[in-house]
């Protein structure tokens, strides 16, 4: 309330993370009523509401019925929803029945965020990998849902000894020994776990011929949108978000559904004569990510009357 003269937009964008927990499903319970509370405080006062779906639901969630019920009164109550594709916005109106104000606005690049790449052969000399390798790079933190364990079993099933798995990121909710035990008999797949400090991201991306993305489920996508951002092909699969970002000019999208895709789409991205025409498409797609844009898009919603 101290705020009201000062703050006129409430920005919401990870509810489950932010704005009501609990480790018991009663602490759950009453932790989202104290957030719808806020919610219809907030409204009562005067904010404007403002909600960015970065996922219909947590990918990891041990209360679904509150998840969704959280998203239930955001959808509700928001003055505006923003969605980063247009089929975000179609499955916001599937799930929560919100058709009216919901703005697609794309998710910004990562251009000039981090320090230069180094060289390729000096990113690989640092990783100790052998200059004519190609090399596949997974980033991101390592959970389920990222589709890490099928990565490495169609990696594996390549018939290319000089092809080089990176996977780079901290092991959330998937047990770093669980890693292990996959890639402990091969010197292919090389495992570098915990945070990435910014200095020394740009390296695990100079390495890299490719950035694979194997998603078994996912709406919107950083990792992504950060691999263009560093002119790298993209593999990734036709979920969410991504066919309307990705191209067959920017990588490989493949289809899950279909058995052996993500393998086949390693395999073609390898044999792709005109990769570096390829990388160079996924920095131009990067390029219209830009957030001087994004930033005019997102004021417009913040100050259009509600």
């Amino acid at each position: 309330m101290k705020n009201r003269h000062t703050v006129q937009v409430l920005h919401l964008h990870w509810p489950h993370t932010s704005y009501y927990r609990g480790r018991s499903l009663v602490l759950r319970i009453i932790s989202l009523l104290w957030f719808a509370q806020r919610l219809f405080l907030a409204r009562f006062l005067g904010y404007k509401l403002v909600w960015t779906v970065h996922n219909i639901v947590p990918h990891e969630t041990s209360c679904p019925v509150v998840d969704f019920a959280a998203r239930l009164f955001l959808s509700f109550l928001a003055h505006d929803v923003i969605a980063h594709c247009g089929y975000a916005k179609t499955k916001i109106k599937e799930k929560f029945g919100r058709k009216k104000d919901v703005h697609v606005i794309p998710h910004g690049n990562y251009l000039n965020v981090y320090p230069p790449k180094p060289s390729k052969n000096e990113a690989r000399k640092t990783l100790s990998i052998a200059q004519e390798s190609f090399v596949y790079l997974f980033f991101g933190n390592i959970r389920p849902y990222k589709g890490v364990e099928q990565l490495i079993s169609a990696f594996r099933q390549l018939d290319d000894e000089k092809t080089v798995l990176i996977l780079a990121g901290r092991c959330l909710t998937i047990e770093e020994s669980e890693v292990v035990k996959l890639i402990k008999d091969t010197e292919r797949i090389r495992l570098f776990t915990g945070f990435v400090p910014p200095e020394k991201l740009p390296v695990y991306f100079a390495a890299a011929d490719c950035v694979v993305a194997p998603f078994t489920n996912v709406l919107t996508s950083g990792s992504v949108i950060l691999g263009l951002s560093f002119g790298q092909p993209i593999v990734a699969p036709a979920l969410g978000c991504l066919p309307e970002l990705l191209t067959a000019k920017t990588g490989e999208l493949y289809d899950p559904a279909e058995k052996n895709s993500l393998l086949n789409a390693l395999q073609k991205i390898l044999n792709n004569k005109k990769i570096n025409d390829t990388a160079e498409m996924s920095f131009h797609v990067a390029k219209g990510l830009g957030w001087p844009a994004i930033a005019k898009k997102t004021q417009r919603v913040y100050f259009r009357s509600f």
